[in-house]
């Protein structure tokens, strides 16, 4: 079951309200993909090693008054860290400033921010990052489902094309990362303890 990861709990919400259509959106069974990649996560990972924010992206960061705040909190629960670090770096950091966020988030909780300590979370970041593409999937298509075929008067202003066009460009995504699932990311100690 897929139920030790909160965010994925939403993701199966979704793909119940999409119903058949979330298949019929690429041609697959999203559910069994969905699936497939949380065992693989965990078989590489372990249990969750977290209380994770669920949608760690840079619009869910403010800096107040010299610090940080976290916003947005409503799929926050048991998880993993890498997969909070693997949705911020979606954003497109390149290879140094992903090296530099995590050798400063570990020093500032006191770890081991060794350089191999370091390459140790960024392999845990790349097993995760699959699963960050594969849950905007899941939302893009659950909200091509949910939007009347061309209406310019949805909430949203986007038509359900629109959003089905989204929810390929993630699965590209998806797909040239899900090979990182066969990887064997040795057990790296949680990022958060």
């Amino acid at each position: 079951a897929n139920d030790t990861l909160v965010v994925f709990r939403g993701v199966e919400l979704l793909l119940d309200r999409a119903g058949p259509r979330a298949d019929l959106a690429l041609g697959r069974s999203l559910r069994a993909e969905v699936r497939d990649a949380l065992r693989r996560v965990r078989d590489a990972l372990g249990p969750p090693d977290a209380i994770g924010h669920g949608d760690l992206k840079p619009s869910n960061l403010i800096e107040l008054d010299g610090d940080v705040v976290f916003l947005d909190f409503e799929l926050g629960g048991p998880g993993y860290a890498a997969y909070d670090v693997a949705k911020l770096f979606r954003a497109d950091l390149d290879p140094a400033a992903r090296r530099h966020f995590l050798t400063t988030y570990l020093t500032a909780r006191g770890r081991d921010a060794s350089p191999a300590a370091v390459d140790a979370q960024l392999r845990a970041v790349a097993l995760v990052e699959p699963l960050a593409w594969l849950e905007a999937v899941v939302f893009f298509v659950f909200m091509a489902a949910s939007t009347p075929p061309d209406d310019a008067s949805s909430p949203s202003s986007r038509s359900a094309s629109a959003w089905l066009d989204l929810a390929r460009a993630r699965w590209a995504n998806y797909e040239q990362a899900r090979d990182r699932l066969d990887d064997d990311a040795p057990a790296t100690p949680a990022l958060c303890s």
